[in-house]
């Protein structure tokens, strides 16, 4: 092991944050991941944990499930769906108008259900064949060391380890810390934030219903308007939209890339009191607040019915 990469070992034993041992070794975030990567191949798996302050803490110790570690009462994250990078239809510019309001608005945490990649087959023309599309994500997809991305599977990319045999997880692992796939350590699609529990899934949900599944996240359906199914109880449902130009026929759904801002709300306990849902859409390269709709969890809160100023703007008690 080389003097630099002892010392960059020695730093994660102390449980040292990425920000402090690139303060101290001035190293960039991406000369770190490569290091990480050489420890790694000697034998010292490396496992993270992930801030909602966007920070990193590098472990030896091996978690069994995901966490997203938060100390605040108000977490704000963006949800996305349907990427399709290397499709022509897809929208990097849009990505980066996402990355834009999220530097602006101090949001740290992108959740992405599924289809990164368009993979080895398309409903449109690729511009990237599936060999290339995962370089080219390495490359063009933004980046900001202060926001990091969890992302699912979805069929797309499912069709690069199927057809290709390679896996996207282990690149990213390797490449990319700030793009996770969260059931790479734990076979499991949850997040746990407080002990508060959401599912992040593409084209099914698999779960059992939980009192501590409080949200579930799906992609796939390539909608331009989200929508909320409220019959399960506390565990409601949102479609994501696609933050491609891919459109679905089926629905006759215009083709602006759309996405979903979700602020999560909590008491003294830290569990979920009310998530703020807003649809985004990026048009000319600027992020427009559509509407919200207010998802309640309290006993207490006032009214079990508030207008909000969205297409489909409704909010109802959870019960």
């Amino acid at each position: 092991m080389t003097d630099i990469n002892q010392r960059l070992f020695d730093m994660i034993k102390q449980n040292k944050s990425l920000d402090e041992i690139s303060n101290t070794m001035n190293l960039s975030y991406k000369q770190i991941y490569y290091r990480i990567a050489q420890i790694e191949a000697l034998g010292y798996p490396i496992k993270r944990q992930y801030n909602s302050n966007g920070n990193i803490i590098y472990l030896f110790e091996k978690p069994d499930k995901f966490k997203l570690y938060n100390d605040k009462k108000t977490l704000k994250t963006i949800a996305i769906s349907d990427l399709h990078i290397g499709n022509m239809k897809s929208d990097i510019e849009a990505l980066d108008a996402i990355y834009n309001y999220c530097i602006k608005n101090d949001i740290h945490t992108i959740l992405i259900c599924g289809d990164l990649l368009d993979g080895t087959y398309s409903k449109e023309k690729q511009i990237i064949n599936a060999e290339d599309q995962i370089e080219y994500l390495l490359k063009k997809y933004p980046y900001d060391k202060k926001i990091n991305n969890f992302y699912v599977s979805g069929d797309h990319d499912a069709s690069i380890l199927k057809d290709l045999k390679i896996s996207l997880d282990d690149v990213l692992i390797r490449k990319r810390h700030d793009i996770f796939p969260i059931d790479y350590y734990s076979n499991s699609n949850n997040i746990n934030i407080n002990n508060n529990i959401i599912t992040i899934s593409h084209k099914f949900l698999t779960i059992k219903h939980s009192d501590k599944v409080k949200l579930q996240l799906m992609g796939h359906k390539h909608i331009s308007k989200s929508f909320v199914n409220i019959n399960n109880s506390r565990s409601p449902i949102i479609v994501v939209p696609t933050i491609s130009r891919i459109n679905n026929i089926r629905y006759d759904q215009t083709s602006i890339p759309r996405a979903l801002e979700l602020i999560f709300y909590m008491n003294d306990d830290f569990n979920f009191n009310h998530i703020e849902k807003k649809d985004l859409l990026v048009l000319n390269n600027k992020v427009i607040n559509t509407g919200s709709l207010i998802l309640n969890y309290s006993d207490d809160f006032e009214k079990d019915l508030i207008k909000c100023d969205s297409e489909n703007g409704y909010s109802k008690k959870l019960k």
